[in-house]
């Protein structure tokens, strides 16, 4: 009996040992997969622009610097809805705002959105990819199944399920804070208005039109200022040229909307930092009859 209680006793003292171990490796692991996930450096792009971005935590927040304007990020790591969220503000030598960062499941990239201090109005994406897994399409931030080719085959499929009417628009924002918007209007596949808008954001984030002027039937495409008055069909033709660059030189950006139709189609070449994005990004599309 005094033999068998022992046996007893190391039996249950070496289950309670494994077990109080294998509950801490998974406490240990779970806590691994979301510890520092923002931590190290990132290439980032947005519209019209690159930096490359370095993070690193400090009790319970993230700073970190990037290298356009002088610029310094402090944000604070989050979750939502079961994401990675990283929301904070950024400051430049020239100006401040805030963004927020939604990290995906791989934790090797994230996308995002900025704007200005003093406004809610997002200006553009700000997206990042970690520089240990760079890949040759920095972002595919909607469609994300999509390549040219495939965006290109759905775009003619739709066109045919939803008739050859739609608007699109096109908008550029400068570090500076001006920009544009040119708003084309197609009917049966033809160019039937064209409005465009020079604008401008002041310190406090609200946006100003400067100057604005809306062509339709024959006077479409007679002012120089704006993007071109074509078809949508044209604008896939135009913009396959800026990711058949050379990849070695340039961050290749491409992303679509969730139907697969084009959204951004572009480059920016390495090592640039005002205005450096080139190519066509559509902001908004919508069917019309």
């Amino acid at each position: 009996m005094k033999n068998s209680s022992i046996s007893l006793f190391g039996l249950m003292f070496l289950i309670f040992v494994f077990s109080t171990n294998g509950l801490f490796a998974q406490k240990q692991k779970a806590g691994e997969k979301h510890s520092k996930i923002w931590e190290g450096s990132w290439q980032t792009s947005w519209n019209n622009g690159s930096a490359t971005m370095k993070l690193y935590y400090n009790n319970t927040s993230v700073l970190g610097t990037y290298d356009f304007n002088e610029g310094k990020i402090s944000a604070i790591s989050k979750k939502e809805n079961r994401m990675d969220i990283l929301e904070g503000t950024w400051h430049q030598s020239n100006n401040s705002g805030w963004f927020k960062f939604t990290m995906n499941q791989n934790n090797d990239s994230f996308t995002g959105v900025w704007g200005y201090s003093g406004s809610l109005d997002t200006i553009s994406i700000w997206n990042g990819i970690n520089s240990s897994s760079m890949t040759d399409i920095i972002y595919e931030e909607e469609g994300k199944d999509f390549t040219y080719d495939e965006s290109l085959m759905a775009w003619e499929k739709l066109k045919k399920e939803n008739g050859n009417s739609y608007i699109y628009k096109q908008e550029f924002t400068s570090w500076t804070g001006y920009g544009n918007i040119t708003k084309i209007t197609v009917k049966q596949g033809v160019v039937v208005e064209r409005k465009y808008q020079t604008t401008k954001y002041s310190d406090n984030g609200k946006r100003s039109i400067i100057k604005s002027y809306t062509e339709k039937g024959e006077d479409v495409g007679k002012h120089n200022e704006g993007r071109p008055a074509v078809t949508l069909d044209q604008v896939y033709i135009d913009s396959k040229k800026y990711i058949e660059v050379d990849k070695d030189t340039h961050m290749i950006i491409f992303s679509t909307f969730q139907n697969g139709i084009l959204k951004d189609c572009g480059n920016i070449p390495h090592g640039c930092a005002d205005d450096c994005y080139n190519g066509v990004s559509i902001s908004d599309f919508t069917w019309i009859k």
